[in-house]
């Protein structure tokens, strides 16, 4: 793709993937964590925000690696 070149199916189902992983991270990284207001609610994880961000950062790898 840096050639400017068309991509085939597999390059452009790739793109999406990385895009909305992309985007969720993003939205993730502006979410507001209830354990930074409430530190005593920090062993708790109630929003899960870390092992979402988790998931997404070894997607990512994945994409890296490949």
């Amino acid at each position: 793709m840096l050639s400017g070149g068309l991509l085939n199916d597999e390059e452009a189902k790739l793109g999406l993937e990385i895009k909305d992983r992309l985007e969720e991270f993003v939205r993730l990284m502006g979410e507001q964590n209830l354990s930074d207001i409430f530190s005593m609610l920090r062993p708790f994880h109630l929003q899960g925000i870390k092992s979402k961000t988790k998931s997404i950062c070894h997607g990512f790898m994945g994409f890296s690696n490949s």
